[in-house]
């Protein structure tokens, strides 16, 4: 049995709907337990590294996503665990060290495990959403605008959000956790973009409709004269014909893949 199906196989036992998502370092899992009449919802995250040997930086990139999961769910689920999984050996001294980094919420729920089995297979494309299909690739993109482009398109919502402010608030947390410098509701030419990185803006959309993604041309007509690139964070879309009019629109200015990036999440 191969390690990925192994672990999915461990905790879908013990009550979790498992969702596994491919990363550089194997792979990152999230697990959901109903709650009943006298218990809340359970969630746990999971990182199986598998690709890359368990080092330093892939423990504390675990430790960052864990905080920002907790916080993103404490309020309304019972976080019951992070689970660090080494296909493999590591160095158990050297993560226990680490592991007193984390901050008091979450350092209690830091499990640090190895697992055996097989290589592990390719997930379906059912499980996974490709680079491909999230957005284009920076052409002659600047470090920092690659960075911000792969950290959100690494991003995952941890729910299905109703209002517009609870994503941007999520997306936002994320970045932060990233260790960007994350500026909010900076004003150009009488519009407010929700978030700015340097020089790059980030707008976030939940669902947005024909009269938005109007508006929203306009804003991005504004923002490129004071900003270097303009990223578009779209949730929950609401119409794929409406997105790929809009995407054509900024085709149309020579603005797509070199100023302008898309990413549906």
């Amino acid at each position: 049995m191969d390690v990925l199906t192994k672990v999915k196989k461990r905790f879908t036992k013990n009550g979790y709907n498992v969702k596994a998502y491919e990363k550089d370092f194997g792979w990152r899992l999230v697990g959901e337990q109903e709650g009943g009449w006298f218990s809340s919802a359970k969630r746990i995250l999971i990182y199986l590294v598998a690709k890359v040997p368990a080092d330093t930086k892939a423990f504390l990139g675990f430790v960052d996503d864990l905080e920002h999961f907790h916080r993103e769910f404490g309020d309304d689920y019972d976080v019951t665990g992070g689970y660090f999984i080494v296909a493999g050996d590591y160095d158990e001294k050297e993560f226990k060290l680490l592991k007193r980094r984390a901050n008091e919420d979450v350092r209690g729920l830091i499990r640090i495990e190895s697992v055996k089995g097989e290589e592990p297979k390719a997930i379906s494309r059912k499980e996974e959403r490709t680079r491909e299909e999230l957005g284009e690739k920076p052409k002659g993109g600047s470090p920092e605008l690659e960075q911000v482009l792969d950290d959100i398109r690494d991003y995952r919502p941890l729910r299905q959000y109703e209002k517009e402010k609870e994503l941007e608030d999520s997306v936002v947390s994320w970045l932060a956790a990233k260790k960007h410098r994350v500026r909010t509701q900076e004003a150009y030419e009488n519009a407010r973009i929700d978030a700015v990185i340097g020089h790059v803006g980030i707008e976030i959309k939940l669902g947005p409709d024909e009269g938005e993604f109007d508006r929203l041309y306009g804003q991005i007509d504004k923002y490129l004269k004071h900003l270097n690139h303009i990223i578009v964070v779209i949730g929950r879309e609401r119409s794929k014909e409406s997105t790929e009019r809009f995407k054509d629109r900024i085709r149309d200015r020579d603005w797509l893949g070199s100023r302008v990036f898309i990413v549906r999440v």
